[in-house]
């Protein structure tokens, strides 16, 4: 549990790097202007979310759960987004096709960002489209039209500056929220595009790496635990006989 957790520390720090310093490790840098973000690379610049999305910030739809139903548009909440960014495939939730207006279905390179309760922070990106989705009213989405620079934001979403932000967000708000107003007014370094395709294919080679070290250290966790559990039930039900050379 001690390597996961380094591991998911090693993962976070990869990121911060490549995302505020870029792949070239004496370019000349500069102050970027936000305090928890630091120095950036002299060529880069500064922008704000809301500048990389012509369509702006759109809210989820609003819907009771009385209206799902078992197939039809796939309907993504907050519940269906795992901790690492992911879409579950399982414990689905539809909407007949006559509860969704065009605008509100979802296309590939959209980013998708929880804005309320204690999932606030907590985003994913569309890779591929295979059937109609929507999404949720506590969700808030971003489109964009180039690939390389949706998996960069994304990127960046992950990064420890961003949850700095989210942070320092929460603290002024009331509640624990974030709307889509606040996302849209957030601050990020922006590479070149040659830049970012070139950050973005290092990072998710190294990722890779780094993820399949923690699946493989959660497994030896799950089969370890599985083997305590048979061991303690062969004992106590006679299975195994304890004895004095044993103890």
């Amino acid at each position: 549990q001690k390597k996961i957790e380094l591991l998911k520390e090693q993962r976070t720090s990869l990121i911060n790097q490549y995302v505020t310093e870029g792949l070239d490790p004496n370019v000349e840098m500069k102050d970027s202007g936000i305090e928890w973000i630091g120095e950036i690379p002299k060529h880069w610049t500064m922008t704000k979310l809301k500048y990389l999305c012509p369509n702006g910030v759109q809210y989820g739809l609003n819907i009771d759960s009385d209206s799902y139903q078992e197939n039809g548009v796939r309907f993504v909440r907050i519940t269906d987004i795992t901790s690492d960014g992911k879409l579950k495939q399982t414990n689905r939730v539809y909407l007949s096709p006559n509860d969704v207006p065009d605008e509100y279905y979802l296309r590939k390179n959209d980013i998708l960002f929880s804005r309320s309760g204690g999932t606030v922070g907590k985003s994913t990106r569309i890779e591929y489209i295979n059937s109609d989705t929507s999404f949720a009213g506590y969700l808030v989405r971003f489109s964009f039209e180039d690939s390389d620079l949706s998996k960069f934001v994304k990127l960046v979403t992950e990064s420890g500056f961003f949850w700095k932000w989210i942070d320092i967000q929460i603290i002024q708000s009331t509640i624990q929220n974030v709307n889509g107003e606040k996302y849209s007014n957030f601050s990020l370094p922006l590479p070149s595009k040659d830049e970012r395709k070139s950050i973005v294919n290092l990072v998710q080679k190294n990722l890779e790496i780094i993820e399949k070290n923690i699946s493989n250290n959660e497994m030896k966790i799950k089969l370890l635990l599985e083997y305590r559990q048979s061991l303690i039930s062969s004992v106590v039900t006679g299975k195994v006989r304890v004895t004095e050379d044993m103890i």
